[in-house]
């Protein structure tokens, strides 16, 4: 009895909330369709706990301290994204030389892709790899 047991677990799968009273054939969607679907509305674009870009974005230096970087989104959003940081910070490798990131701007968000716009001292012209700190983490968010 899961009312009567301190600490009982009551597990459900497969619920489908309805709004009205007529009910509609159940959507039973495979795992990445959801998953796409979700991410229209959400999308970690960068978080090293989670693997998810680190260590693997490049760009090209505009001059000595910005530097820019496009990162494609996994799935078109629904509208133009807002786009949230924290914790930035970093290295960018170029030459075979490591740089500090001071500064990280979002630039140009759309349905597809976002632009970064990371500030270090680099060399004008040439292409960088971005390896962003542990604790950087940024995300698209499209919500209704």
């Amino acid at each position: 009895n899961v009312v009567a047991t301190s600490g009982a677990t009551w597990q459900i799968t497969g619920l489908q909330l309805e709004t009205g009273t007529t009910a509609t054939d159940f959507e039973n969607l495979q795992y990445g369709q959801q998953l796409a679907l979700c991410q229209r509305y959400y999308e970690v674009i960068i978080d090293d706990t989670l693997n998810y870009n680190s260590g693997v974005l490049t760009g090209s230096s505009f001059n000595t301290t910005r530097n820019f970087i496009t990162i494609y989104m996994k799935e078109v959003k629904r509208a133009v994204p807002t786009i949230v940081g924290s914790g930035v910070g970093g290295f960018l490798f170029q030459n075979g030389v490591s740089k500090a990131v001071t500064a990280l701007n979002v630039t140009y968000p759309n349905f597809y892709s976002v632009g970064l716009d990371v500030t270090a001292s680099v060399v004008s012209g040439d292409t960088f790899h971005y390896e962003p700190s542990s604790s950087t983490v940024i995300t698209a968010e499209s919500e209704l």
